[in-house]
């Protein structure tokens, strides 16, 4: 969750968030936004105890060892009609690499991109599960 800029562009939105960063400053400067919550924690390693509508995975499947495996993981915390949601730097040959994997074992259901100074985001919305 960095420290929080997601989470304060959906406040206006009635829901419970939770937010997971492995840096300690973010998440300290994330606590001061009020709500959350927000924990320091490991996600690649975290176990959620709770169900969501919808798992966000900004810009961090990069530094994970098995990154569609641990989407895969969150998955299952997931309510029916659950979504996750990716975004990738498509500069990023892992991040290509991830993406395409991601899209042999998951349907996605939307997709959009954009571009700026030269570099370029896809923001990808899965249905998780094996896809044919």
């Amino acid at each position: 969750c960095g420290e929080g800029l997601l989470y304060t562009r959906l406040l206006s939105r009635p829901s419970l968030y939770l937010g997971l960063d492995i840096s300690a400053a973010a998440i300290d400067k994330a606590r001061t936004l009020g709500a959350g919550p927000f924990l320091c924690a490991d996600a690649e390693q975290f176990v959620a105890n709770d169900t969501y509508d919808v798992i966000v995975f900004n810009e961090c499947l990069y530094y994970f060892i098995d990154p569609v495996g641990t989407v895969g993981r969150y998955a299952t915390a997931l309510r029916p009609d659950g979504i996750v949601i990716v975004s990738t730097f498509l500069q990023s040959r892992r991040g290509r690499a991830i993406l395409r994997a991601l899209k042999r074992k998951h349907t996605v259901m939307d997709e959009t991109s954009i571009a700026h100074g030269g570099r370029s985001w896809t923001c990808s919305v899965f249905t998780p599960g094996a896809r044919g």
